[in-house]
């Protein structure tokens, strides 16, 4: 079912016992997400604090803090069935007679049915402010002591691409300096942080819009990994099964949700940067100071009665591994349409969804010499021995004949595991200069991107006790440990 707009889901969650009102005043500098954290980590509610010191807009948190909460944002009993659905969408069967063709029909329109659309007006114009918009009147937290100021931190910033005009919605922390600016932390290979790049070739400012909370789908769907010319928008109306009605925005030609509870309009100047931080973050470390650009507020418009959304993130557990298990489970299905070999993967909370992930795969050997994806080199021996499940590997054997082996034992040139094709035609193909070598099955991208590390350097230490670097032989994925010191 589609929630209305926030307060419809904050309804229910009263309904259902999942919402906790706190009537007395407290205080939006670290107050607030001292209380929080210590609910989140206790598997507590979502809370709704009514009067948060200096503002008269009431602040909620942990809204998605639950997996319970999280399949009741997405109106699913399993968060395993969006990604099926996903699924059946972008795999459509192919229709050979004209009844098929018609039996077609029904799912199109479904289709058509999520695309966003643009209507006249909406809740979010209740209250408009052009002259003299200030920050200041918003609950914005501070959350951890060490925090460089204040953060708003689940905004659902709206850009467009200067060049294109193609849509993006993200989610990035904005830093408040002042009453009528903000820092913008887009890192380089955010959407968002392209269109800036793009407006600051040309010399030109970047309108920006940025939305504070809305009904759970958007909100959601501002935080998806989708790619580029995908828009967050047809995601969100995907998920809540009915279009996102959106307006044009007062001072920026920018289009925000209709139900939005907050909206600030602005824009980002070419060439203008600011330091940013530090902020807590959800590794339970402070990232570092940075620059990066900064936002300008021209306008503010909001519900008459508005709700001032906020998550705190720090060491897990935190709500924020819920989005992210959440995004686990509905984009598993489309992983494993891009690599088969994928059965399932778990990307612990304790991983912070950068660091550790814990695939479950088919057993198919990768690529060749450093970049193969072996627990270690007594494996490669029961390896080799499935080498012929390679797909289209015997076919180009036969073309190409044996050649001479190298690399790892248990495989020498001619025998079971035996390296197929040279390895520099190996490369190559890789990178889709060779036609001859069959490219089905060595899914260059994870080949590429790891190295083997022989146990004897691999890193060690109580942060990686109990952690192995590979689940069984021919898995198709490795664990993540960047920001434990290993080189990837």
């Amino acid at each position: 079912m589609a929630y209305k707009d926030l307060r419809d889901f904050l309804a229910l969650l009263e309904r259902r016992g999942l919402l906790k009102r706190i009537a007395v005043e407290v205080d939006p500098v670290l107050e607030i997400a001292e209380i929080n954290d210590r609910v989140v980590k206790s598997g507590g509610p979502a809370l709704l604090f009514e009067k948060p010191k200096g503002s008269r807009i009431p602040c909620v948190a942990n809204l998605f803090g639950s997996f319970e909460r999280m399949r009741l944002a997405l109106g699913v009993q399993s968060l395993d069935d969006i990604g099926r659905e996903m699924l059946e969408f972008l795999e459509p069967e192919i229709p050979t007679n004209i009844i098929e063709k018609l039996k077609t029909l029904p799912k199109l329109k479904r289709l058509a049915d999520f695309l966003p659309r643009t209507v006249r007006s909406g809740p979010c114009k209740d209250v408009i402010i052009k002259e003299s918009p200030s920050l200041d009147v918003l609950p914005v937290l501070r959350t951890w002591p060490g925090d460089g100021g204040r953060f708003i931190t689940l905004p659902m910033v709206f850009t467009r691409d200067p060049e294109t005009g193609a849509r993006n919605c993200g989610m990035y922390r904005m830093q408040v300096f002042d009453h009528r600016s903000t820092g913008m932390h887009w890192h380089m290979h955010k959407d968002g942080a392209a269109h800036y790049r793009k407006a600051e070739a040309r010399g030109e400012r970047l309108p920006v819009a940025v939305a504070i909370g809305s009904d759970p789908a958007v909100m959601y769907a501002a935080s998806a990994p989708l790619p580029p010319d995908i828009d967050e928008m047809l995601l969100a109306g995907f998920l809540r099964k009915s279009p996102v009605e959106m307006v044009r925005c007062e001072t920026v030609p920018v289009e925000v949700p209709a139900n939005s509870e907050i909206v600030l309009e602005g824009y980002c100047e070419p060439g203008e940067r600011r330091m940013e931080g530090p902020f807590g973050d959800h590794t339970g470390y402070y990232s570092l100071v940075d620059e990066f650009p900064v936002f300008h507020v021209t306008a503010m418009t909001m519900r008459r009665d508005a709700v001032y959304p906020a998550t705190i993130v720090g060491r897990p557990p935190m709500e924020d591994c819920y989005m992210g298990k959440a995004t686990e489970r509905i984009f598993l299905p489309l992983m494993r349409k891009q690599v088969p070999e994928v059965v399932d993967i778990n990307l612990p909370l304790e991983g912070v969804f950068h660091n550790i992930a814990r695939p479950q795969g088919d057993v198919r050997p990768l690529g060749d010499g450093p970049d193969e994806l072996y627990e270690d080199d007594r494996r490669a021996g029961q390896v080799g021995q499935r080498a012929g499940r390679l797909r289209g590997g015997l076919a180009h054997r036969q073309q190409r004949g044996p050649q001479e082996g190298r690399g790892r034992p248990g495989g020498p040139a001619g025998r079971p595991g035996a390296r197929i094709g040279h390895p520099g035609l190996r490369r190559e193909a890789r990178r889709g200069r060779h036609p001859e070598t069959p490219l089905r099955g060595l899914h260059p991208p994870l080949a590429l991107r790891h190295r083997h590390v022989p146990r004897d350097e691999r890193p060690g230490g109580p942060a990686l006790e109990g952690i192995r670097f590979l689940r069984g032989s021919g898995a198709i994925a490795r664990h993540y440990l960047a920001k434990q010191g290993l080189s990837l």
